[in-house]
């Protein structure tokens, strides 16, 4: 424990200002504690599974590496913990660590007015610690996610500086290598992140250096050397790519086993199908965010944040490292196209920029209550606004009790049915994250139905993907990897392997195989299933997967949780494919069990046909809501029942948010 005190502890908080070291690390245990006790304990969706594979086999993740996360997770895993419970407890115990620099940036910047009031330090300190359980930070914190760990990283990088531009004195050698060194360790684990950071303390350090005309001098020089030779052993992490780029016997993503693939990877080829918004697109975007922060309750934060950072920093440096930060990471995610501001990964980017939001509001809090201290009952007045504080920040949608994690296990159950549905060296082919990272956990992380043939299509461009499936599966009849268009792609190898059974997620991918189809259970099913099964079985498997999807719905699924979204689109899918084919009983069935609604009482005024209407067009958004899903109900209904629909269609309008 001695041991423990003096050096993890010491070296944590070495350099930092802390007004109360004792009060900080309480916060921090606390706030690990919330996030361990809501923490997702299993596979969870997108690119948690993904991260999970990596860090399990010791691996390789998606471009850019983030070798250093890949790292810390297997570490765990050699240490015999269990895989997944270590993987998701790192980023709680990062997201928690957060409180350390953030306290130091706080009582740094905006909050120096009241550092020497022991009682005002407190205050703060149960603010910042409330502020953890914001949806946005407590989000990644409780998932297998890089970004806390990356976060906790750019804060301390963030601390570091602030005591030096404060100054204005300068550092010494071993500060500007230390610099530089937390730059390159965060850069192994997020990049982008960090280079927000450093492009931000660059300009705030040409200011202070604008404004003090000083002169480039040897010193100057040495300690940008220095600052890049910690940058340089930082990166060294990096080099996991290379020891592991030939091994074939774990997940590497993009095999970059020369040079030519290794910078193919690195600077993240594989996404260059993807759009860029522009500068207008940029701007209409960040728009968007806002507008949906401000949907959520944090918008009112912001506003607080920004006020805190006019009124409190007070110092031009200071307002270039935090704009700076905040507004390079925003515009960076708003490049994307399409945007969608609900996507995990496109908030958790500003994982360091909410925090530092929340600084200044805390300051505009305390700002109130000093002006109030002494002529309100001080005893009353301070815990009541800390009480209101963690409930607003706890009940922001979702609220706390809504988005726990800790009993979820919906990707693995939802992935461990679908290869229960697999027949013996079945091909499974699926388009969306959700389905597929957690099936590839399961399937090469536990060796779970190694006969299948798992294929995604959204990397069936990737030339080492399937070189990765010709390697798993010998006894596939080869066709050519080498041509330019995925679909076409999977469509030769199909019809190369014409002999397997085949399940795909929806019609559009089945029908690439040139075979006839039909509903299975969790997936659509290739002829020879279809005449092998009867229709009696094959329905009580639909029946049964249904059923399925609604608990899980009902259960997981609440409301402005990624997870309702989630369900409600394999509901979706589902009913558009029957609704093409006319299967319109089985439609409404599907969509209102992704919304976790009961289908019994309105089955019976609806009846199979082919509709000629086309599926109504609807404002394009991710993934899928019930609210949405009612809406494809109520149009269904509208052909049998118009006092039916018109009752679905105005409790659609009520679910949307």
């Amino acid at each position: 424990m001695n041991f423990f005190r003096k050096v993890f502890i010491k070296t944590l908080t070495s350099g930092l200002d802390l007004p109360s070291i004792s009060q900080t690390w309480l916060s921090v245990l606390l706030l690990f504690i919330g996030y361990f006790l809501t923490a997702s304990k299993d596979l969870y969706w997108f690119d948690s599974s993904e991260l999970a594979l990596a860090g399990l086999q010791n691996g390789l993740s998606h471009p850019p590496g983030q070798p250093l996360y890949t790292l810390i997770l297997h570490f765990g895993v050699m240490l015999g913990l269990p895989p997944l419970l270590w993987m998701n407890t790192v980023s709680c115990i990062f997201g928690a660590l957060c409180l350390i620099p953030l306290t130091s940036i706080f009582h740094t910047t905006v909050g120096k007015k009241w550092v020497k009031d022991n009682f005002m330090v407190t205050i703060s300190i149960i603010l910042l610690f409330s502020s953890g359980f914001l949806p946005q930070l407590w989000e990644s914190s409780t998932r297998i996610e890089v970004y806390s760990v990356a976060g906790f990283f750019c804060l301390y990088q963030l601390a570091l500086l602030i005591p030096v531009l404060k100054d204005e004195k300068g550092a010494g050698s071993r500060f500007w290598f230390f610099h530089g060194l937390i730059a390159g360790i965060t850069a192994s684990i997020n990049p982008v992140m960090i280079m927000a950071i450093e492009i931000s303390s660059f300009f705030a350090f040409f200011a202070l250096w604008i404004r003090k005309r000083k002169k480039i001098s040897l010193n100057t020089l040495k300690n940008t050397i220095l600052t890049l030779s910690g940058i340089c052993i930082g990166l060294l992490p990096y080099l996991h790519i290379w020891v592991v780029s030939n091994a074939h016997d774990r997940f590497v993503w993009g095999a970059p086993s020369n040079f030519h693939s290794f910078i193919f990877y690195i600077t993240g080829k594989d996404y260059s199908h993807n759009l860029h918004a522009g500068f207008t697109g940029m701007i209409k975007h960040i728009g968007v965010f806002a507008v949906w922060n401000w949907k959520r309750g944090v918008g009112i934060i912001g506003l607080l944040g920004i006020l805190g950072w006019i009124f409190c920093l007070r110092k031009l440096e200071f307002y270039i490292l935090f704009t700076g930060s905040f507004f390079l990471l925003l515009s960076w995610v708003c490049l994307n196209e399409p945007y969608f501001p609900e996507i995990p990964d496109f908030y958790n980017y500003l994982f360091p920029a909410y925090w530092l939001l929340l600084t200044g509001a805390i300051s505009v809090i305390l700002l109130l209550l000093r002006e109030v201290r002494g002529r309100i009952m001080d005893k009353t007045l301070f815990p009541l606004v800390c009480v209101v504080w963690f409930i607003g920040i706890v009940l922001l949608p979702p609220s706390l009790p809504e988005r726990s994690r800790s009993k979820n296990r919906a990707p693995r159950i939802i992935a461990k049915s679908i290869l229960d549905e697999a027949p013996p060296g079945a091909i499974i082919l699926v388009s969306s994250d959700h389905l597929f990272f957690p099936l590839f956990y399961l399937t090469e992380g536990e060796r779970v139905r190694q006969d299948v043939v798992l294929i995604a299509s959204g990397l069936a461009s990737s030339s080492w993907y399937w070189e990765l499936i010709l390697r798993r599966h010998k006894d596939l009849n080869k066709f050519n990897v080498y041509v330019s268009d995925r679909w076409e792609r999977i469509n030769r190898f199909l019809i190369a392997n014409s002999d397997r059974p085949l399940l795909a997620e929806n019609y559009f991918l089945g029908q690439l195989s040139e075979k006839m189809l039909c509903m299975g259970g969790w997936m659509v099913w290739s002829e020879e299933l279809c005449s092998e099964s009867d229709s009696r079985a094959r329905e009580e498997k639909r029946i049964k997967a249904l059923d399925t999807l609604r608990r899980l719905s009902f259960t997981f699924g609440n409301r402005w949780t990624i997870d309702e979204r989630v369900f409600s689109f394999i509901g979706l899918s589902w009913g558009h494919d029957e609704r093409r084919t006319g299967q319109l009983r089985g439609a409404v069935m599907s969509y209102l069990a992704g919304a976790g609604f009961r289908w019994e009482g309105i089955l019976p005024v609806i009846q199979d046909k082919l509709i000629e209407k086309p599926l109504p067009q609807t404002k394009i958004s991710l993934l899928s809501t019930p609210s949405r899903n009612l809406f494809f109900v109520a149009d269904i209904l509208s052909f049998f029942d118009k006092n039916i629909s018109n009752r679905t269609l105005k409790l659609s309008e009520r679910l949307k948010y």
